[in-house]
């Protein structure tokens, strides 16, 4: 099954946009200075947490916007992998929200909903690997993915 203009023009403009959020993600969360929760080095490491969700919002969309083309291409297992990936995702940012929107005045090393929450960001980071991981299986399996744009001119 041959992929239409649009299809072949979407898929190039996402990935990127996945990578993107993958890189300022990685930036984001390599500051080695943190500090406890009231302190200087708290704020600064605080505030840079706070500008992660962005990062998963272009990894989500840019997920979509690669999927969306190729879902009636792929096999279940490519749609189960997207599936693991965008509730990896979502459960990422509801624990990003969760430990430096709402439970940031907690100390860390207790048993509190910041703990909580920074247990379900890890678990949502797992989760988007292995889905990541089924779903680019897939479709590499299924060889749908275009290789650039797409010339008006037929092949010599």
């Amino acid at each position: 099954m041959e992929m239409s203009r649009f299809k072949k023009s979407v898929v190039p403009i996402a990935a990127p946009l996945v990578g993107l959020g993958f890189v300022s993600l990685f930036f984001l969360m390599s500051s080695p200075q943190w500090g406890a929760p009231g302190t200087e080095a708290y704020r600064i490491y605080e505030a840079r947490n706070r500008l992660l969700p962005v990062s998963m919002m272009l990894i989500a969309i840019g997920l979509v916007a690669v999927y969306l083309p190729l879902r009636t291409v792929l096999g279940s297992l490519g749609r189960l992998g997207f599936v693991v990936s965008l509730i990896g995702v979502a459960l990422m940012l509801a624990g990003n929200i969760a430990e430096f929107w709402l439970f940031s005045d907690q100390p860390y090393g207790q048993v509190n909903p910041r703990a909580m929450a920074w247990s379900s960001f890890l678990f949502g980071a797992l989760l988007l690997v292995v889905g990541l991981t089924i779903f680019v299986v897939s479709v590499a399996r299924r060889k749908q993915v275009p290789s650039g744009p797409v010339s008006s001119s037929p092949a010599p």
